[in-house]
């Protein structure tokens, strides 16, 4: 019987005229469980906020891995870039026994084990 009369006011609800009384008439019907539920949605937040916060010891340990392999990872990249830098420089330096500046290939070799 009560899902007979929700079929109805659902359909009735879409008639333009009378609709919107079924609409205002059902919201108002619904309004002490709609209260409740937000009366008790608002107690369990209260409830959560009054508990401890969790300890900072609890860590990752992604986040502790991550955090002891970034200096080694950034000190490697800068002895590869200090290597390229001294790598090119070499290649822009005239040496008395090089060909000439335009005769002089322009390869430059990374060591093994690099990428570029």
């Amino acid at each position: 019987m009560k899902n007979f009369l929700k079929r109805i006011l659902r359909r009735l609800a879409c008639v333009p005229l009378l609709g919107r009384f079924i609409r205002i008439g059902a919201a108002v019907y619904r309004l002490p469980a709609l209260t409740e539920t937000v009366m008790r949605i608002g107690a369990q937040l209260e409830r959560i906020s009054q508990q401890p916060q969790p300890e900072a010891s609890t860590r990752d340990p992604d986040l502790d891995n991550l955090v002891l392999s970034l200096p080694v990872v950034l000190r490697q990249l800068r002895r590869d870039l200090d290597r390229l830098e001294t790598m090119v420089a070499d290649l822009q330096r005239p040496s008395a026994t090089a060909p000439a500046k335009a005769d002089r290939p322009r390869i430059v070799r990374l060591p093994i084990g690099t990428e570029p």
